[in-house]
């Protein structure tokens, strides 16, 4: 199989990335025309996500406090259709695809798959 039929091919790493400790006010500078930004710890390990609408909230108020935790992940390694078939039997419109280790390589959204 080829590795632009794996997830890790289709996922957009350009994703913004906050740590836990930042203010939603550096979520909301941040986040763009993004649905989410991942929240990370030390080297890019995925800690949560904070949706677009909670960065909305009060600009002082930390991520840690909104962080939606443990978000649905995959790995690189799994077949575009394999994930697209597991994404619409979950209705995920999202998932973010991770190293073994935890490590953040991108978001892959359901629309990205096709079919």
């Amino acid at each position: 199989m080829r590795d632009d039929d794996r997830a890790g091919a289709a996922a957009h790493g350009d994703v913004p990335r906050v740590g836990a400790d930042a203010s939603l006010a550096d979520v909301a500078r941040g986040i763009g025309e993004w649905e989410l930004a991942v929240v990370v710890g030390d080297e890019d390990v995925v800690v949560g996500v904070v949706r677009a609408e909670a960065a909305s909230g009060p600009g002082g108020t930390q991520v840690a406090a909104v962080m939606e935790t443990a978000p649905s992940t995959v790995r690189p390694s799994i077949t575009k259709g394999e994930l697209a078939r597991n994404m619409d039997h979950d209705s995920e419109p999202y998932v973010l695809v991770t190293t073994l280790g935890g490590h953040l390589i991108g978001i892959i959204r359901r629309d990205d798959l096709g079919g």
